[in-house]
């Protein structure tokens, strides 16, 4: 069955538009939803809605840059770039229906108060998230059949940008070498975490507060990048013997060197103690402390710990620990402000080819994975509540890898 209802004035309670569509005020497809254990028909409320915002905007991008090049010597070049992204009226949800705090009218917690815009009667646990619903909460909807979970309303009222500065020098082959080096300097920001999977998804701590997430690093920002890369043809003993120069002349050894400080990571207190359904909440920063990573000179005092955790606290946990929102239990610390570990490594290959015929050739290669076997650090423990909380257990990255093989060019 297929109609359309064009008095409906509010998802509240659909039935009660007007006596023509609804005469009884009630649901008219008592049995329309089936249920394919019992084939019995039940109607099934909704549960989540998606919207767009009649408001809505389509995004764009304005891109920016600004070179200069300059030639140093006959074979040496240097280029700088200004490069700028800024990407306006992104897309994001917002649930309008998220879940508010049990407070009383005495602004502490309870399970009874007359206050209905603080969704009073339900007490703060996870398990009561959609009784606290706006929508379910003030009509009186019982934790056995909430009307709506997530009202989830899709609006373009996002933002991102991105600046870098992009310095590259090339040297041109001369004396059998030929040498590349790019760094980028760089900072991206972005009004929500516009970068966690599923695109639209952002992270709020509370649906009804997303400006407590306005103006973060991007997901992806990293300061600083370089990456080198050389090929090296030393064929430099045409003079001598033939044996020497069928021996030592015709190879080619390449190598690529790349350096990248680390992505942003938040802490979290590890559980959802503002009883949100939204999972982690970020804690709060503990006063006269500042947040940043440990400047340690080894990588065992790294990996043991690589922030100082002594500078945040658990908001309604830990004595003297400031908070936001209903009863300061919303951490106020910032998202994405420090960075895991940043990332190196060095690949290289030596590979020659020798002539069958004119056109057919057999390829002699060594490649070699991480040359030096360099540790790169993972992510470390940003969860209050884990025992490593402030360590980094793993690494990121492989360990050296080296492979001989061959191949038929033709």
């Amino acid at each position: 069955v297929r109609n359309t209802y064009s008095k409906v004035v509010s998802l509240t309670h659909p039935y009660t538009g007007d006596p023509t569509e609804f005469p009884t005020g009630s649901n008219p497809y008592p049995g329309l939803s089936f249920a394919r254990s019992s084939n019995s028909a039940t109607f099934l409320p909704l549960n989540q809605i998606v919207a767009f915002d009649p408001n809505y905007r389509w995004p764009y991008s304005i891109q920016l840059n600004f070179g200069v090049q300059q030639q140093l010597t006959n074979s040496l070049a240097l280029s700088v770039t200004y490069v700028g992204s800024l990407n306006r009226k992104n897309p994001l949800y917002n649930d309008i229906n998220g879940p508010q705090f049990n407070i009383t009218a005495n602004n502490t917690s309870g399970a009874s108060c007359t206050d209905l815009t603080k969704a009073c009667g339900y007490a703060n646990t996870s398990a009561t998230v959609n009784n606290r619903r706006p929508l379910n909460s003030s009509f009186g909807q019982s934790a056995a059949n909430p009307i709506y979970s997530n009202v989830f309303i899709i609006r373009s009222n996002q933002n991102s940008n991105y600046n870098g500065l992009q310095v590259s020098l090339e040297q041109r082959i001369t004396h059998h070498v030929s040498a590349r080096g790019y760094y980028t300097w760089s900072k991206s920001l972005q009004s929500n975490a516009l970068d966690t999977t599923g695109g639209l998804n952002g992270t709020f701590v509370d649906a009804n507060f997303p400006q407590l997430e306005y103006r973060q690093r991007s997901d992806q920002d990293r300061r600083h990048m370089m990456t080198m890369s050389f090929v090296w043809k030393p064929n430099y003993f045409d003079h001598f013997n033939r044996f020497t120069r069928l021996t030592l002349n015709d190879w080619t050894v390449t190598g690529i060197w790349t350096a990248n400080s680390g992505q942003p990571f938040t802490p979290t207190v590890g559980t959802d103690n503002y009883f949100s359904g939204l999972g982690n909440n970020r804690p709060s920063i503990v006063p006269g402390k500042t947040p940043h990573t440990l400047p340690n000179n080894s990588r065992v005092a790294e990996m043991a710990q690589w922030f100082d955790t002594s500078a945040y606290c658990r908001p309604g946990t830990d004595a003297g620990c400031p908070g936001l929102g209903p009863l300061g239990l919303l951490g106020n610390t910032r998202p994405a402000q420090l960075d895991v570990p940043g990332y190196r490594n060095v690949d290289a290959s030596l590979f020659r080819s020798f002539n069958i015929r004119e056109s057919l050739a057999f390829q002699l290669r060594g490649e070699v994975s991480n040359v030096f076997n360099l540790v790169n650090l993972g992510t470390p423990s940003a969860a209050f509540n884990s025992a490593t909380y402030g360590q980094i257990t793993g690494s990121g990255g492989g360990q050296r890898v080296i492979q001989i093989g061959g191949r038929i060019l033709f």
